[in-house]
């Protein structure tokens, strides 16, 4: 963290901010107008997915481990609370148009029925 002094920093429902401030927030955090965090638990206690809205490719989720790669099916055994995991799949399957996983490349989300 000594190389970025000025950085917020996101962790579960909580913000620490550069010069000790320190403050929590339930979901849905909004960096920007079209940046928000989501919480998505279910691969671990704490997981958070950043929303990026309005891009070139629609709605963008960046997911981490929610989603291990395009293969639908290969998450549970690397799951610590699965049926968390499947809601906050369903969650960004609902909004995302891209998904960013935490293993392989970016994929289009063919779940999405319409685009944002």
């Amino acid at each position: 963290m000594c190389l970025f002094t000025t950085a917020n920093i996101y962790m579960d429902r909580d913000l620490a901010r550069p010069y000790s401030e320190y403050t929590t927030f339930e979901d849905g955090f909004e960096i920007t107008k079209n940046v928000r965090i989501l919480r998505t638990p279910g691969h671990t206690d704490n997981d958070l997915s950043v929303i990026v809205y309005n891009t070139k490719r629609g709605c963008v989720a960046i997911t981490g481990d929610i989603f291990k790669d395009e293969n639908p099916d290969n998450w549970e055994p690397n799951s610590r609370y699965v049926s968390e995991q499947k809601r906050s799949r369903s969650r960004i399957l609902a909004i995302a148009d891209w998904i960013i996983p935490g293993h392989g490349a970016i994929f289009r989300n063919k779940f999405k029925t319409v685009s944002t």
